[in-house]
């Protein structure tokens, strides 16, 4: 059996981060595979504790892939460094090389947002259009589907579709770099630099008006 379920945050109290953590607390999941275009700190933050809670007891033994990008300096070096440390975790980053060498201004943008839950008998995916940010994940307008069969009986043509995503997956990562601590420290230099903070890249994080600006946070000025 199939189950299609949507998200059409934030009405009705629906969020990405409520569907994740309901997709995982079910049960059946051995492995977790995320793809999204980039990571804040609030949002890893939150993410990580939605899983951590929903898993209990079998966060450690779930194994876990981030695939993300280093596109226009979005993604927050020390989101990076949180995912690097979570239990199971091994993080990629896509075109990571190129990027490096052209400022991190990509030759074809990366910007899946893409959750991929499978187990012995359970396969299920989610597609969005949030980010990995705190407003992505809880407060900002984004919409999704699930399709999750939780049954090795269940739909064929469903699980076709998920094994399709599955295979893209294991393509994008194999293609992959992993964020060893030189491609780490070379992506902070340039998140650093001077001239990415006084003109940023805006995220979902940012805030037109907040007072308690960080790296790669807007300025009213800026918008």
């Amino acid at each position: 059996m199939a189950i299609i379920e949507a998200v059409a945050q934030p009405y009705k109290d629906s969020s990405v981060r409520k569907l994740v953590g309901s997709v995982l607390q079910a049960g059946g999941i051995a492995n977790l595979d995320v793809a999204a275009a980039y990571v804040t700190t609030g949002g890893v933050r939150d993410l990580l504790r939605t899983v951590q809670l929903a898993l209990a007891g079998q966060n450690q033994s779930v194994k876990k892939r981030w695939l993300v990008a280093f596109d226009y300096c979005r993604s927050e070096p020390l989101a990076l460094d949180m995912l690097l440390k979570a239990p199971s975790s091994l993080v990629r980053i896509h075109d990571a090389n190129v990027l490096l060498r052209q400022h991190c201004i990509p030759s074809r943008p990366f910007h899946p947002k893409t959750f991929i839950f499978t187990g012995p008998s359970r396969k299920a995916v989610f597609c969005g259009s949030g980010n990995i940010s705190r407003s992505g994940l809880n407060t900002g307008h984004e919409v999704g589907l699930l399709l999750d069969s939780q049954s090795a009986l269940g739909d064929a043509h469903a699980r076709g579709k998920i094994s399709v995503l599955g295979k893209w997956y294991e393509k994008m990562w194999a293609e992959a770099t992993i964020l060893s601590p030189h491609i780490a420290s070379k992506y902070k230099e340039i998140y650093e630099s001077t001239p990415n903070l006084n003109h940023p890249t805006p995220t979902d994080d940012d805030e037109l008006g907040k007072l308690d600006l960080g790296n790669n946070a807007l300025t009213p000025l800026d918008l």
